[in-house]
């Protein structure tokens, strides 16, 4: 029997030629400072993507791991930079509860 693939030189799709990468985030924190943000992701396996912030990846500044293939990262994002927003949330007794600093960033993981 002739396979009519060979004659055509077409080729099948073979999935044991392609790497499955199965790296996934396993763990994430951010710490709230005044004006930035500490973030610290762990990966399953070495990791060689991207992390930026959501709709900067045009800014190098925003970009904060890009493919080094460690298994963990610890980074900073800057308040009001990269699209980070802030707000003081202030309590009614401050002398109870003291202000709180609220911030928030949308990263994407870009996994390659």
């Amino acid at each position: 029997l002739l396979d009519w693939r060979a004659q055509q030189g077409l080729e099948t799709w073979d999935s044991r030629r392609y790497v499955n990468n199965k790296t996934r985030v396993q763990h994430i924190e951010a710490e709230c400072q005044d004006d930035y943000m500490k973030i610290r992701i762990g990966f399953n396996g070495s990791f060689g993507g991207l992390l930026y912030s959501s709709g900067y990846s045009y800014d190098p500044d925003c970009v904060y791991i890009n493919g080094t293939g460690r298994e963990y990262y610890e980074f900073y994002i800057q308040l009001n930079r990269c699209g980070t927003l802030g707000k003081n949330s202030r309590q009614e007794d401050a002398r109870k509860n003291p202000a709180k600093n609220l911030m928030w960033n949308t990263v994407t993981v870009q996994y390659n």
